[in-house]
């Protein structure tokens, strides 16, 4: 297994393929209310997993979003979420990004 020389274990979240697909991602509005949306810039086209988490780790949205090269659009309705700090991880294969969504009510 590798270590980082120091004792401690390297982890790797593999962020090289969803860089190698998608070129900026925004989230907004961000404090958001009642709807966050999701622009995601990509070099071409496939399909992603979008998953919502809360500070407790827990799952609290999840779509599977095609994306088209240029960019796409998606919608999170945040209505039902509680007022908090989520995450908002996007992911392809075993690699991913995040961004963090503040819900603000």
């Amino acid at each position: 297994m590798p270590t980082n020389g120091l004792g401690g274990i390297n982890i790797c979240t593999g962020t090289d393929k969803i860089t190698n697909l998608v070129t900026n991602i925004s989230l907004y509005p961000n404090p958001a209310t009642n709807e966050a949306n999701i622009t995601i810039n990509a070099l071409q086209n496939d399909v992603v997993t979008l998953e919502v988490v809360n500070a407790l780790s827990q799952k609290v949205y999840s779509a599977i979003q095609p994306i088209t090269a240029g960019q796409t659009v998606h919608s999170i309705p945040t209505a039902q979420l509680k007022q908090g700090v989520y995450t908002v991880i996007i992911s392809k294969d075993n690699s991913s990004t995040s961004k963090i969504l503040v819900i603000n009510k």
